[in-house]
C-alpha cells in the first residue's frame, strides 16, 4: 500500500507540473551556497597555504507569465565569493568579489521546462582586500535553462542553470577616483542553483 501511494504521489506531481494555459505573475528566488579547501604543500610545512572559499549564487525574478507560456518581468542578481588564505597556519588574509546586476527578463515556460534571458543595464563589480575597487558601466545579460516540478497549485520546486556574462567601462579606485578603461573588462561564469517559483 505504501508503494501504491508513493507511486500515486509521483504521478500527480508529475502531471501537475505541466499545468497548460497557467497565467499570472510568478516570484522566482533562486540560490546556491557551497564552500571550497585547498592546500598548497604540506598543510604543517613552512609556507604551508590553505585557502577556502565560501561562494554564493542569489536570482531573483518577478514577472508575469502568459497562458501561451511566454513571460516578461524583471531579474536582480547578487553573487558573491568569499576567499580566506592562511600561511603556515597562522597569518590570514581575507578578499571578496560581489557581482551585481539588473535588468528585463523575457522567458518561455513549457510544462516544468523554463528558458529566460536577462539584459543587464548597468552590472556592477567589486574587489575587496585591504581596500575596495569598483567596476561599473557597460553592460551584460543572463541565461537561464531550468526545469520546475509544480507540487501543488502555484509552488514549483526545482533547479535552473545561469550563464552570466558582463563587461564594465569604468574603474572606481578606493579613492574614489573614476577612470575610463581603455579595454572593457570582462565577466564570464556558469551557476547551478535551486529554484522556487510561487505563482499568484
Amino acid at each position: 500500500m505504501k508503494i501504491l501511494a508513493l507511486l500515486s504521489l509521483l504521478i500527480s506531481a508529475t502531471s501537475a507540473s505541466a499545468m497548460p494555459g497557467m497565467s499570472g505573475f510568478f516570484l522566482k528566488p533562486a540560490g546556491v551556497y557551497w564552500s571550497t579547501n585547498t592546500n598548497d604543500g604540506d598543510p604543517y610545512g613552512v609556507g604551508a597555504t590553505k585557502n577556502t572559499k565560501i561562494s554564493t549564487a542569489l536570482h531573483g525574478t518577478l514577472a508575469y507569465l502568459f497562458s501561451a507560456g511566454f513571460f516578461v518581468g524583471g531579474t536582480y542578481v547578487y553573487l558573491t565569493e568569499k576567499t580566506k588564505t592562511q600561511v603556515n597556519l597562522a597569518t590570514t588574509t581575507d578578499s571578496s568579489e560581489i557581482w551585481t546586476g539588473f535588468g528585463p527578463t523575457l522567458g518561455w515556460m513549457s510544462g516544468g521546462f523554463f528558458l529566460a534571458g536577462t539584459f543587464l543595464t548597468a552590472p556592477t563589480y567589486s574587489y575587496t582586500t585591504t581596500s575596495t575597487i569598483n567596476y561599473k558601466g557597460g553592460s551584460g545579460y543572463v541565461a537561464d535553462v531550468g526545469y520546475l516540478l509544480w507540487v501543488s497549485n502555484g509552488l514549483g520546486l526545482g533547479a535552473q542553470l545561469s550563464y552570466y556574462n558582463a563587461t564594465y567601462t569604468k574603474l572606481v579606485s578606493s579613492g574614489g577616483t573614476e577612470t575610463t578603461l581603455s579595454t572593457q573588462a570582462t565577466d564570464a561564469f556558469i551557476r547551478p542553483s535551486v529554484a522556487l517559483t510561487f505563482l499568484f
